[in-house]
């Protein structure tokens, strides 16, 4: 990577298929992921004509020795369509959200904060699934939801993204039991208009247990 440039910082992973791949951040702050692929991707790729999602979004070739790159299709320049999860998979992404503000209030009451903020995120992890679903199920599943929440303002609706802004505490009990309240009122919304849109049942029986625990455990 020091014949491209200065390195700031370089990890060395492989990524989901076990390719080898290399993260590096060179000095100048550019960023680059780079993952080396076995030739014969290149030549199925150019057999089946079809790109892995990635390059469907758009590619570059910038050399090509034997021509082999530049017979590959075009790319399509639009992200690949998701598909609606199953009912099963709806429903226990509804119970781990549940499950994980259990967590929250818990250590709440015991004084835990940093446990807080742990099992929080969780839950923020699950309502940003959420959030992808509905948007999709409303909009269609090759609507365009980006991970980790990128450009979250473009894609949800001015409601949720106002109701966001309370749903992310300082690091105090007070203020982390309001953020506990607006994040499962919120989830609860979406998680609600996404069963109804796919036509699935809400597991309103977990959500009514755990709401009652958590606030007895608010009120003692």
């Amino acid at each position: 990577m020091a014949d491209i440039g200065a390195v700031g910082v370089y990890l060395s992973l492989q990524n989901d298929r076990g390719l080898p791949t290399r993260l590096v951040i060179f000095d100048d702050g550019l960023k680059a992921d780079f993952t080396i692929c076995p030739v014969a991707a290149l030549v199925d790729g150019v057999r089946t004509r079809k790109l892995a999602p990635l390059y469907e979004r758009g590619y570059r070739v910038l050399v090509d020795k034997d021509g082999m790159a530049g017979r590959l299709p075009a790319a399509s320049l639009k992200p690949s369509a998701s598909v609606p999860p199953t009912e099963e998979a709806f429903t226990n992404i509804v119970r781990e959200f549940w499950f994980e503000i259990y967590h929250v209030a818990k250590y709440l009451k015991r004084g835990d904060l940093w446990a807080v903020k742990y099992r929080d995120w969780m839950t923020k992890e699950l309502l940003l699934t959420m959030l992808g679903w509905n948007e999709r199920a409303l909009h269609g599943w090759d609507r365009q939801t980006e991970h980790l929440g990128i450009r979250m303002e473009e894609w949800v609706g001015p409601e949720v993204w106002a109701r966001l802004m309370g749903a992310f505490a300082h690091f105090d009990a007070a203020d982390s039991w309001k953020a506990l309240d607006v994040t499962a009122d919120l989830f609860r919304r979406v998680a609600q208009e996404t069963a109804s849109r796919l036509g699935y049942c809400y597991p309103q029986d977990v959500d009514e247990r755990l709401s009652r625990y958590v606030e007895s455990l608010r009120g003692q």
